[in-house]
């Protein structure tokens, strides 16, 4: 199934694609079953949360992404909301809707996600990845996860 995927490849600007795998642009003529249906939000030191505006860009080999200049400097998280109809095989049954939620954080230093953990822009289960503090003892063993 195709899903929306938020990234932020720099502070400036944040991109969705729709499709099976992550970050990768979709078939161009999928975004106009979505574009209107995602709300992204920005959320900074300074601007609070506000709504940013998506726009459809073509990519090569006939894909598409929806793209938003952020206008946001880290620390800074982005938070995608979109309910959206799936495809419907049995008429006698009602559609399905899935609620897709997802964040984007990008901090100066490990001291920057207290800060974001209090701004409260996601909703349901929450993964969070993130680098362990300098100096840490889990920072210290290289590549291993603790």
């Amino acid at each position: 199934g195709h899903f929306l995927w938020l990234r932020a490849p720099s502070d400036d600007v944040a991109i969705v694609t729709f499709d099976e795998k992550p970050g990768v642009p979709g078939k161009a003529f999928f975004l106009p079953m979505v574009e209107d249906k995602v709300l992204l939000l920005a959320r900074d030191e300074v601007q609070h949360v506000r709504n940013l505006t998506l726009k459809a860009e073509n990519t090569t080999g006939g894909g598409g992404q929806l793209v938003a200049k952020t206008g946001v400097t880290a620390p800074f998280a982005l938070a995608l909301a979109a309910t959206f109809g799936i495809f419907n095989e049995d008429p006698k049954k009602p559609v399905s809707l899935l609620q897709y939620w997802s964040t984007v954080s990008m901090v100066k230093d490990t001291d920057d996600w207290k800060k974001l953990d209090t701004w409260g822009l996601q909703q349901g289960l929450e993964l969070t990845l993130r680098q362990p503090p300098a100096g840490t003892e889990c920072a210290m063993q290289g590549d291993t996860i603790c």
